[in-house]
């Protein structure tokens, strides 16, 4: 099996082309077959070079290893030449001089009569000597493609059968004026070269398959296997919105989402195992990934849900591997972090794991331990009350006394401050965090004791 990964490098790589390279990259793994990444850049107006890096970037921070490539459709053009020859000399295309503007007016035309918006073939039938006059005119010219069948019918992988009537689908152009091939005639040429076996992509582009495999058939090429995604949509089934998800896999991480999450969460977006398993390691997801399991209906991106699979991941790394991935949003806000000792860095990042749903939200939190908040309302309820004098003045005792504020000392330290005091439970243990964090909710204190120290503690109690 060889499966292929195919953009086109014309602007960000989305969720959607994100799904399906990884929808590709599992059944291979899957199956113990071969990947191809490959750019199609012949929009040469469209195509960057900015593009094409940041869709190789973004595919490896998701975790997809390519087999073969990036292969550039760019670099292939004296192929795609060859192969029209091919066709040229079978008699299979046609050269067609109808100009953009003309094109536009019988598509106008077609649509006030109600009639399929498909070319005339008005080209087709030019003689020789127009031909060759227009040519010596200097008129440009693109090549089409003729339809000679009326019906096509395959099996798709996902959709089950397919059939389409071809009556409605014109002569289409395979090579434009620029000497550039369209999508239709590169794509099926570099499949059929690089030997893929199985296309796995979204149900946008089913519409284009009959062509496909009619050029498949033209070469005397073997026709790959076909599976068609259904798309992914906003809530309510409504099309899929920038602020729904719609945004590069860039934008992800800069927002603070783990590479692991969002993976575990584009595999669940259309494919589902037999059970109601959600959080799932990489390999486990290879194992149980099977094309039979995807579904026809349009896979429905749960923002919230992300959000929470983000947190899982992150609520499951180690200290040093929270601290990698977090540090640079931390350093945003508080440069000073970057000099901090690692055993503070990992105890702020063992305090705040389990609080954070994106990365993004880490420096938020690392605010407890650079600084004490302006009391708020319910902290100021708790600073009103006489149980709160009594913790403070005792607090102050205990850690002038103290010299051991370590996470391990914690506990002994507040049962010091409970038996001088007298008090316990929420009047203890709130009276303490709104007298060292200006907050009645936060962090563990014994994090916040450990990497403030003893001055820090005085200096925010005073």
């Amino acid at each position: 099996m060889k499966v292929r990964f195919a953009p086109s490098p014309t602007g960000s790589l989305h969720v959607g082309n994100a799904r399906t390279a990884l929808f590709n990259w599992l059944l291979a793994k899957n199956q113990g077959g071969k990947m191809v990444f490959r750019l199609e850049d012949t929009d040469v107006e469209r195509s960057t070079e900015e593009s094409k890096a940041s869709i190789i970037r973004d595919i490896k921070w998701l975790g997809l290893q390519w087999d073969e490539g990036p292969f550039l459709q760019s670099e292939r053009l004296e192929i795609y030449k060859e192969h029209l020859n091919r066709l040229e000399e079978k008699g299979s295309v046609y050269k067609c001089f109808c100009t953009t503007d003309e094109l536009a007016v019988e598509r106008e035309e077609n649509k006030k009569k109600n009639l399929p918006m498909k070319y005339s073939g008005k080209c087709r039938h030019l003689s020789k000597e127009d031909i060759e006059k227009n040519i010596e005119n200097g008129k440009e010219f693109s090549y089409r493609f003729k339809i000679d069948r009326e019906l096509m019918e395959f099996k798709d992988l996902v959709r089950g059968d397919m059939r389409f009537d071809l009556n409605l689908i014109g002569d289409f152009v395979i090579m434009r004026p620029n000497g550039y091939p369209t999508y239709n005639f590169s794509v099926v040429i570099d499949d059929a070269l690089m030997g893929v076996t199985h296309i796995i992509r979204g149900e946008d582009i089913l519409p284009s398959t009959p062509k496909q495999i009619m050029l498949y058939e033209a070469f005397g090429y073997k026709t790959p296997q076909f599976g068609h995604l259904s798309l992914i949509s906003g809530k309510g089934g409504k099309p899929l919105h920038k602020r729904d998800g719609a945004t590069s896999l860039s934008a992800f991480k800069g927002d603070g989402y783990l590479a692991d999450a969002l993976f575990n969460f584009l595999a669940l977006l259309g494919w589902s195992p037999k059970d109601d398993s959600e959080i799932m390691p990489k390999d486990e997801i290879i194992k149980r990934f099977n094309l039979k399991d995807v579904s026809k209906s349009p896979a429905q991106f749960d923002y919230e849900k992300l959000k929470w699979m983000n947190s899982q991941y992150i609520n499951k790394l180690a200290p040093e591997e929270l601290l990698e991935f977090s540090e640079e949003f931390i350093l945003t806000k508080y440069p000073e972090f970057k000099g901090l000792d690692i055993e503070k860095k990992l105890l702020i990042m063992k305090a705040i794991a389990p609080r954070i749903d994106l990365l993004t939200e880490a420096p938020d939190w690392a605010d407890y331990f650079y600084k004490k908040f302006e009391l708020d309302d319910s902290a100021k309820e708790i600073e009103a009350t006489e149980d709160y004098k009594i913790v403070k003045e005792e607090l102050i005792k205990v850690i002038n006394e103290e010299t051991d504020f370590s996470v391990e000392n914690h506990k002994p330290l507040i049962k010091k401050i409970q038996k001088a005091s007298g008090k316990k439970g929420k009047a203890l243990f709130m009276s303490v965090r709104v007298a060292v964090t200006g907050r009645t909710h936060g962090p563990d204190l014994n994090y916040v004791f450990a990497v403030i120290g003893k001055e820090e503690l005085l200096k925010r109690i005073d």
